[in-house]
């Protein structure tokens, strides 16, 4: 074996170890600056500036403002920069190994709970940000339809185990606004307090109990 591989391996690893530690600053930094002062007001100097980058890294990074909200949005959204759709991670996983109704939708309920704590502010400053901008429109219409997604595994999952009390589409329309981190905003319960109203409404809602 050459005996400089090892040395290269390492330098490698801690090329990557710098990227994503510098990745990572830089979304915390642009989620800081658009929930303080709003989309339009963000600058990516000052992004640059609050992570301590220059404005070329985060440039290279992310491209676009557009693409550093975007990237906000998943990051917050999943609670880590990994590329794993939410539905793969171990909080839905575990969830869909629920065998009882209940059981699966109180999963679901305290997983929602979890996210919309996180990621509700940044889809505020989306929400703000969509009537003035076409591309962030298409953010927030992007981000409608995985909510959609989502929506219809929670119905598919609740069928699975009990009838449902309406037909499917409307149950995944009705599990989409239910969903939506703006319900938690507007509530303005604690995480139990509303994990437990989200459960409840799920399930009066979807599940066809016997009278």
């Amino acid at each position: 074996m050459n005996s400089s591989e090892p040395t290269r391996r390492y330098r490698s690893t801690v090329r990557r170890e710098r990227a994503r530690h510098t990745r990572a600053a830089v979304l915390d930094a642009a989620r800081e600056e658009f929930l303080t002062t709003g989309y339009a007001a963000t600058s990516m100097r000052a992004v640059a500036a609050r992570a301590g980058v220059s404005v070329p890294t985060v440039e290279q990074l992310f491209g676009t403002k557009r693409a550093l909200l975007a990237a906000v949005v998943d990051a917050t959204t999943a609670g880590d920069d990994e590329p794993v759709a939410m539905l793969d991670r171990p909080a839905a996983r575990a969830a869909a190994r629920r065998d009882d109704v209940t059981a699966f939708l109180t999963a679901v309920a305290d997983l929602v709970a979890t996210v919309a704590t996180r990621v509700s502010g940044v889809h505020a400053v989306v929400d703000a940000a969509a009537a003035g901008d076409p591309a962030i429109a298409e953010l927030a219409r992007e981000i409608d339809r995985r909510r959609r997604t989502i929506a219809a595994w929670v119905v598919d999952g609740t069928a699975a185990r009990a009838p449902l009390r309406l037909d499917r589409d409307e149950a995944v329309r009705t599990a989409a606004v239910l969903l939506d981190p703006v319900v938690h905003r507007r509530l303005a319960y604690p995480d139990e307090r509303f994990a437990a109203w989200l459960a409840d409404a799920l399930t009066r809602l979807l599940v066809d109990t016997p009278d």
